[in-house]
């Protein structure tokens, strides 16, 4: 079996499981701990840490947080393939009469530096730019873009490190960027919870505004900083870049007309991440036959909308759609293994060569 879906969701490590299962009540140390273990990983403070019940639900107050710090302005700018936790609220802002630019990108996921410095407005109150595309691993030069927004604006930078966290050096504190996002369940922590770092300078959150802290809440808390432990003390990082290069090396060896979706710079994509486009196949019925042979995959960013059959992302990045109703995600976490790699290179050759069969 080879579970190869990790940027949908990842299993809770056993020491997030044991640290849930300890607690026994709200208990105000576990709680600070967890700051500490998550603005460690975020190389951030303490005090700029704050909880949500998920990765959207700290987008969402990132967003609140922006426009408190900006009030009287209307106007957002995204990227073009943002997740679409951010484009629905950019989409309702829309709706209510804000301004909304998304930022074109190239086939290698490179945001039109141009465009966004034209964009920028004395009425533009955030800048919202991923750490990382989930579904191809590009990573975004958010440090730059930040320094560009700041040259050029009073506006805010948030940046969705959902599928960063964990999979590559974070380090906030002087990277320009004002708020950042992460989820809890994308780096094998828990589900429902995730955190949002708030700069310090900004004033604009205090502990006192995150939900209020039940039992239940506070289970998920602990496995949270169980989580940021584990992979700031024991990161997993050149492992799993070595058995995502290994995958890849093999598929595009041993299989004819596949191709990686993105940049083949690989230094410029998250390490557990391969989107590979095979050309003539059916990219469901390629993941349906890996299913039954015991290996899980995405076709599509995972918590995209189920009639989304065609990839917004890879269509941002010019993809033709010979090569995008084709593609198959595969994403790694720290427990992926050799075994399950070469389990899975046998499966891939065997699911596409059937799915071309009805191409």
């Amino acid at each position: 079996m080879a579970y190869l879906d990790n940027n949908s969701t990842t299993h809770p490590a056993s020491e997030v499981q044991n640290a849930m299962a300890s607690v026994t009540g709200v208990d105000l140390e576990i709680i600070e701990e967890t700051r500490r273990s998550t603005a460690r990983l975020l190389g951030a403070r303490a005090e700029e840490i704050f909880f949500s019940t998920s990765g959207t639900d700290s987008i969402r107050t990132a967003f609140k947080a922006a426009f408190k710090a900006r009030p009287g302005c209307r106007h957002v700018i995204a990227s073009s393939i943002e997740h679409d936790s951010v484009l629905d609220i950019c989409r309702r802002l829309a709706s209510q009469g804000f301004r909304v630019t998304l930022l074109d990108v190239d086939e290698r996921g490179r945001i039109d530096v141009s465009q966004l410095e034209r964009s920028l407005s004395t009425d533009t109150a955030l800048v919202s730019i991923t750490q990382a595309d989930p579904e191809t691993g590009i990573i975004f030069p958010v440090k730059d873009l930040a320094y560009l927004v700041h040259r050029h604006s009073a506006a805010l930078v948030h940046s969705d490190g959902a599928a960063a966290a964990g999979k590559m050096p974070i380090e906030l504190e002087n990277s320009g960027v004002d708020l950042y996002s992460i989820s809890g369940r994308k780096f094998n922590g828990p589900d429902w919870i995730g955190a949002l770092y708030v700069r310090q300078t900004l004033g604009i959150c205090s502990a006192g505004s995150e939900r209020d802290i039940d039992e239940e809440f506070m289970r998920s808390i602990a496995g949270l900083g169980a989580a940021a432990r584990k992979a700031t003390e024991d990161p997993a990082i050149e492992e799993m870049r070595r058995l995502r290069d290994r995958l890849e090396d093999s598929i595009l060896s041993l299989i004819p007309d596949a191709y990686v979706n993105g940049t083949h710079n690989r230094s410029e994509r998250l390490v557990n991440t391969s989107s590979i486009a095979f050309e003539n196949a059916n990219g469901e019925l390629i993941a349906e036959r890996l299913a039954e042979l015991g290996t899980t995959v995405s076709t599509a960013s995972a918590c995209g909308r189920p009639d989304r059959s065609n990839s917004g992302v890879l269509q941002a990045l010019n993809i033709p759609y010979a090569r995008i109703a084709g593609s198959i995600r595969f994403s790694l976490d720290r427990y992926t293994t050799d075994a399950g790699i070469g389990e899975a290179i046998d499966s891939v050759q065997s699911a596409v060569a059937y799915a071309r069969r009805f191409s």
